[in-house]
Order: structure tokens, then sequence, then C-alpha cells
């Protein structure tokens, strides 16, 4: 008998954004390392569910819009794949594991991808601090929100750090300019949540060395 545990991540989409390609090397580091993984997907058709399907079967329930309708039919997806430990890829998506692991019996990990200052607990407050505080266990990519979380009475034995990957195969390095020009790029969206501030106040630490000049 195989000592395999089957996972299945839970994703409420699968479009072009961070949390999706990390979900892309998540399930491809997985399968290099023989784990039986699916992934399940709230929307279909999007840009990396061809790309995971290449290392794991990606269900989609994009027809199902009902909340209730949608724990039914992942309770019975987990039931017939036997899965011993479900997982968020999104925060919203932390209710759904929450109840289905608790139905089930089963490991569930809800995620957090941002700093907690920025989900706004104060807002849908019932099911945002159940989606935070009664998952059971957290996996966070960001080590100020593990911080927070541990300020907010969160056990640090049930918090897990995985930080983002960062595929280089893809990168060109080039040499650098002649003139010892260097360019910096800031390539992402314009939220509070991004943290563009921190970008920015890095330049202005470097202008008050005096030793460099930016031209923005």
């Amino acid at each position: 008998m195989s000592n395999r545990k089957k996972i299945c991540f839970i994703a409420g989409c699968l479009g072009q954004g961070g949390a999706e390609r990390q979900l892309f090397y998540n399930v491809k580091f997985l399968s290099k390392m023989k784990s039986d993984v699916i992934v399940i997907s709230f929307t279909k058709g999007e840009y990396w569910e061809n790309k995971i399907n290449k290392y794991s079967k990606v269900i989609t329930i994009d027809e199902y819009h009902n909340p209730i309708i949608r724990i039914f039919k992942i309770l019975k997806i987990l039931h017939e794949n036997k899965i011993d430990i479900v997982q968020s890829q999104h925060f919203f998506i932390n209710i759904y594991t929450y109840i289905v692991s608790k139905i089930l019996r089963i490991r569930g990990i809800g995620a957090i991808r941002s700093d907690i200052k920025n989900l706004e607990l104060q807002k849908n407050s019932f099911w945002r601090r159940i989606s935070l505080f009664n998952v059971g266990e957290l996996s966070m990519n960001s080590k100020s929100a593990i911080k927070t979380a541990k300020k907010l009475g969160i056990n640090g034995k049930n918090i897990h750090f995985i930080p983002n990957v960062i595929d280089i195969d893809g990168i060109e390095v080039f040499d650098k300019n002649n003139n010892d020009v260097i360019n910096i790029l800031y390539v992402g969206r314009l939220l509070k949540s991004k943290r563009v501030d921190i970008f920015i106040s890095v330049f202005k630490k470097i202008l008050a060395l005096n030793k460099f000049s930016i031209s923005a």
C-alpha cells in the first residue's frame, strides 16, 4: 500500500496572477516528488489551467455559483479521490477548506498571500475571521504577515512559511550598459497590498547616500 499523501489544492481562479503562478510551481514540484495532486478550480479555461494539467488533474466547477452547492461538489471530489490534505490557494477559499476538512476529518490548510493588515477584517468580519482563525493551519508567503498573525493570537506552530518561487530559467541576463546605468523596473498592479511604497522608499534611501542619481 502506498504511503503517499493525496493532496488537493482549491483555487478561486487560474488566471495570470501571482498566486496562480505559485500554484503551478507547487504542483510541478509535488509532481516531481511523486505526490498525488489534484486541483479544483472555480473557473474554467484560464491561463494556468492547461499548464497545471501537465502535472496534475484540474477539475473545474465553474458551473456552480451557489456556495452550498460548491461545498457539496468539493466534498464529492475529495471523497472520490480519497484526498488526505486539502489546501486553499486564495484567502477567500479558506472558508471552503475549513468546512470540507472538518466534515471529512482531513487536514486542511488555508492560505494568506498578503499582509493580514490588508485583509480588512472589519469588513465581512464573521467570514473573514473564520477564514483566518478557524482553518487550523495556514500557509503564508510573508514574514510580516506571520508576525501580524502571531500578534492576533494565531499559534505559530500552525503557520507554514512558504516563500514565493522565482523561476529564472526564462530570464535573459544582459551585460551592464557601458555607461554604468542600472535600469530597475517594477511590474505589478498599483494596489495597497502590493506595497509599492516599500519599493519607492528604497530609492529614497539610495538618494540620501548621494552616490547615485535616479531618473524616473
